[in-house]
């Protein structure tokens, strides 16, 4: 990145999709909250809201992709992998979506 500081801006090269997500967002809501004469906080609060719900979409498009796999592990809830792995792996993106998907849950 040092070297070529602007494939950062080259999306169709992959990579960091959440980050551009999220600030898609907070552009659509600065728009929005302008057009509407609003205080930007007013919608952020709102995206505040349903944002885990997001996130654990994402997490679980992570899983059935087999992306973001964790490391080699023993634990009885290790996940194997097809042709990626040849040992078994925690599955470091199922306990993150459950883990957002835990907070999204009122009291």
């Amino acid at each position: 990145m040092l070297r070529d500081p602007v494939s950062i801006l080259r999306v169709w090269e992959g990579g960091m999709s959440s980050h551009g997500g999220i600030i898609g967002v907070v552009v659509f809501t600065l728009i929005y909250s302008r057009r509407h004469k609003l205080p930007w906080t007013n919608p952020g609060d709102n995206l505040c809201v349903v944002a885990p719900i997001g996130l654990f979409l994402g997490r679980c498009a992570n899983f059935i992709n087999g992306e973001l796999y964790g490391r080699v592990t023993t634990v009885r809830w290790r996940l194997q992998f097809p042709k990626e792995l040849l040992d078994p792996a925690n599955s470091q993106q199922a306990g993150n979506a459950l883990a957002t998907f835990s907070i999204s849950i009122p009291p």
